[in-house]
């Protein structure tokens, strides 16, 4: 399952006794900065997948497309359904001028061998491809599972229950380390629940890192290479 990080701050409240929205004892602020960075330390730590892929359908005489799975996410490489071609990476401005798709002359259609991509104001990837496409096709893009940022609490956690709770263990370890006396007085707390919050996240990594074993481990691999060379290029 995967989650908002607005869920995953909400539990974390709950279980530190931090629900009173008119006076909230640790920032929301705090919290999301703690939550960002240990959703990388638990996906370091984890055999959970490193990247996944969503589909974008082509139409003939259409270059642009949105695709909103990808908002949050690294893109690494595209592939080309019809014929395996990995689509090559070109920057929106130098694309753009090349084709000239979006201007009274146009470059002529054919089968897509590269692409260009820029967020929009909405947070959307919008993906061109060129030259643009003359028939029916899908293009194959392969993201990486975690977001590249947790900027807005609507960005998911694409974690397994066992890491989200590993997640929230952990946060809530960090949380209560780093505050004082008082306010640990406060909110009926003591150092002593950090300690264990963090043994439990290590237990329900390790959980969840055997059960993945058992199922035969990742089957995949982080895809950190993008193909960029001269746009219109032909290799």
């Amino acid at each position: 399952m995967a989650v908002t990080r607005d869920t995953v701050r909400t539990n974390i409240r709950e279980s530190l006794g931090d629900v009173n929205p008119s006076e909230t004892v640790v920032g929301d602020f705090r919290i999301n900065d703690v939550i960002s960075r240990n959703m990388y330390a638990i996906a370091g730590r984890s055999e959970m997948p490193r990247s996944s892929v969503t589909s974008v359908s082509l139409s003939a005489s259409t270059y642009e497309y949105t695709v909103s799975s990808t908002t949050g996410h690294t893109v690494g490489q595209v592939f080309l359904n019809s014929d395996g071609y990995e689509l090559a990476y070109v920057p929106w401005e130098q694309f753009n001028a090349y084709y000239r798709q979006d201007t009274a002359e146009p470059r002529g259609s054919g089968t897509p061998r590269e692409y260009t991509m820029r967020e929009d104001t909405s947070n959307l990837l919008r993906f061109r491809f060129g030259p643009t496409p003359d028939a029916t096709d899908t293009a194959k893009v392969h993201l990486s599972v975690l977001p590249a940022a947790l900027t807005t609490d609507a960005i998911s956690i694409p974690f397994a229950n066992d890491l989200l709770r590993a997640l929230e263990a952990a946060c809530l370890s960090e949380i209560v380390l780093a505050l004082d006396k008082s306010t640990l007085a406060k909110l009926g707390l003591s150092k002593d629940v950090a300690g264990k919050w963090s043994a439990e996240s290590d237990r329900l990594v390790r959980g969840y890192n055997l059960r993945m074993g058992r199922l035969g481990g990742r089957q995949d691999r982080i895809i950190t290479d993008r193909r960029t060379r001269a746009v219109g290029a032909r290799f």
